[in-house]
């Protein structure tokens, strides 16, 4: 029965992945975790984990399945050890109030991943720069349509233009 369940929701977690919804993917991923009682089984379970978490630039996140990522040829130890240092330079530049610094430095990436736009939206936002924060908004929309911080931004901006227009 366990068996069942797992493939289940792990057939329902490669579909809404295809579909665009990472989060969600995540979560029924979760979700067949918790009926096969052990960390995802089968390595295709693990390697989906592994690229919703890599798209969503959770790198952490990635490092139990990084085996069977590197087995397919995807990513690497290296890779995400690479990833995590630019992430801490970037997290430095930000805390340093670098915001222009830490944008060019996101915008050299050319293959940006949710946590990336995020960053994008929020240093677009407080440079003032609306449209650019928008467009970064937009663009985590189309990786992960359930993204909340995507999601809560545009509301709050459609929700600020409501009252300011009269």
């Amino acid at each position: 029965m366990n068996d069942i369940l797992v493939n289940y929701y792990y057939q329902q977690a490669l579909k809404e992945a295809t579909n665009g919804n990472i989060t969600h993917a995540l979560q029924t991923l979760q979700k067949s975790m918790e009926c096969g009682n052990q960390i995802l089984s089968g390595r295709d379970a693990k390697i989906l984990a592994g690229l919703c978490n890599y798209r969503l630039g959770q790198y952490e996140a990635c490092r139990p399945f990084v085996d069977d990522l590197s087995q397919a040829g995807i990513l690497t130890v290296n890779d995400l050890d690479a990833l995590a240092k630019e992430r801490e330079a970037i997290n430095q530049l930000i805390d340093q109030k670098k915001y222009r610094r830490a944008i060019r430095r996101l915008e050299k990436n050319p293959e940006k991943n949710v946590m990336e736009f995020c960053y994008l939206t929020c240093l677009h936002g407080i440079l003032g720069h609306k449209q650019k924060a928008i467009q970064a908004a937009t663009r985590i929309l189309a990786i992960d349509k359930g993204n909340q911080l995507a999601l809560d931004y545009l509301d709050g901006l459609s929700e600020m233009k409501m009252r300011w227009s009269f």
